[in-house]
């Protein structure tokens, strides 16, 4: 249902020894951005013609579905055909973006074909032809800013020295146009020497973005260092080494960050623009965080002192507690629709649960099951602008986010991604991610 970063697995994080926290607000070294010439760059066929849009869409086109390319699942899916980690795509658009270790791939969703391909200047740190790193590619951003918008790719690159210097390990990140999906800048972003020296898998990925602004971060087993990016300018805003950035809510970036050379958690905010810290969080651990919103985030985890668990929304600008989550949520993830609405579902002591909560002021606005009115609580695929689509025994069903009742008209797919044009859902078999054109 999210897109949140861990190292295999997106959505927890756990940082399980200790690490420094090196703080630096100033611009990283990088290079300067500029139109480049580079292979496999530039658009290789045109794009269908532009469909009608639906939004939020109650109906999709079965018989129109195509295909995605099999790297968009490859490593992700379960010998029983269920996703058991987060889709490496961004759509926008009718496009697909597809991410893999050395490249992204453009795919046209209305037949399958791939439009373009981005990939790093410098060689990759894995290729896609890797046995064990189909999972290891995160999804790439689309960023609005004024009026255009950019896709976001961050690739781990080997930085070729020259003379006397060394090879480096870096992040190669590109920006490209989301109409021509050329790239139309890129910027090499210099890691500290635990990445060098690093004995476990590094990952890469863009945490969040508002207003022009990015966050890259990159993460081992042990450490992280996050980069704040303004989209627009190309520039670093600011770097902080031992701070794994999860997302941006409110103009604050936050994460887990560890200082004292101490293993303990901490959720901590930073501003987008300085790099300032706004507000930390208590010592935790088994802890994890997702954006709920434009102002909230959910926390979960334990106390380091008590032991005792909590689950609540907080205030992303101040770190204070909005309200504790119920305790029949406990097991639930949580999806923001892009409008108002954090839609709530998974594992409660007595089966499925699902609930709507307000964004804004985290008030419970529905929740299922309700034995009064004998409804059960969908297993619930994703929630896009006021509408939850889902599944029960009874099929597929689709809900509004505000007041969680049943839609007259009950959608053919369940989507796991989901726009105005488009909805991704596996095929029957369960082995086949399809693109489905958006039709009511």
């Amino acid at each position: 249902m999210r897109t949140t970063a861990r190292p295999a697995v997106t959505r927890v994080l756990l940082l399980a020894t200790a690490v420094a926290l090196l703080v630096g607000t100033g611009c990283s070294s990088g290079s300067d951005t500029s139109p480049l010439d580079s292979p496999n760059n530039a658009t290789t066929t045109p794009a269908s013609p532009s469909r009608p849009v639906h939004d939020p869409p109650s109906e999709f086109a079965l018989g129109s579905g195509s295909p995605m390319p099999q790297e968009a699942t490859a490593g992700r899916l379960t010998v029983g055909g269920t996703l058991k980690d987060p889709l490496p795509i961004a759509l926008h658009k009718s496009t697909a973006y597809v991410a893999l270790p050395d490249r992204v791939q453009a795919v046209d969703t209305a037949d399958g074909r791939v439009l373009a391909t981005i990939a790093p200047r410098e060689e990759a740190v894995r290729n896609s032809a890797e046995w064990d790193v189909d999972d290891s590619a995160q999804a790439p951003a689309v960023v609005p800013h004024g009026d255009a918008s950019t896709l976001l790719a961050p690739f781990l690159v080997e930085q070729s020295g020259t003379g006397t210097q060394a090879d480096h390990t870096a992040v190669e990140l590109t920006g490209s146009d989301t109409d021509s999906h050329e790239v139309t800048w890129r910027l090499v972003l210099d890691l500290p020497k635990w990445a060098e020296t690093s004995l476990s898998t590094l990952y890469t990925r863009v945490s969040g973005s508002e207003n022009g602004k990015a966050l890259v971060t990159v993460w081992d087993r042990t450490n992280a260092i996050t980069f704040a990016v303004d989209v627009g300018t190309h520039k670093v805003l600011w770097t902080l080494d031992g701070f794994w950035a999860i997302g941006i809510a409110a103009g604050t970036a936050f994460g887990a960050t560890l200082e004292d050379g101490t293993a303990h958690e901490r959720v901590a905010g930073h501003g987008i623009v300085d790099g300032r810290r706004r507000w930390i969080g208590t010592d935790s651990f088994g802890l994890s965080a997702y954006s709920a919103g434009p102002h909230l985030i959910i926390l979960r985890g334990r106390d380091y002192a008590s032991g005792e668990a909590y689950h609540r929304l907080v205030d992303a600008r101040t770190g204070t507690t909005r309200r504790e989550m119920p305790a029949d949520l406990a097991g639930a993830d949580c999806t923001y629709d892009d409008r108002r609405t954090l839609v709530c579902s998974g594992k409660g002591a007595e089966g499925d649960v699902a609930a709507g909560l307000d964004a804004g002021s985290g008030e419970i606005l529905w929740q299922l099951p309700d034995d009064a009115a004998d409804r059960v609580a969908p297993k619930v695929s994703t929630a896009w602008h006021g509408r939850v689509y889902g599944t029960t025994g009874n099929g597929i069903v689709a809900l509004d986010a505000r007041t969680g009742k049943d839609l007259p008209t009950a959608p053919a797919i369940a989507p796991i991604l989901v726009n105005e044009t488009v909805g991704l859902a596996l095929d029957e078999s369960g082995d086949i991610l399809m693109a489905y054109p958006t039709s009511g």
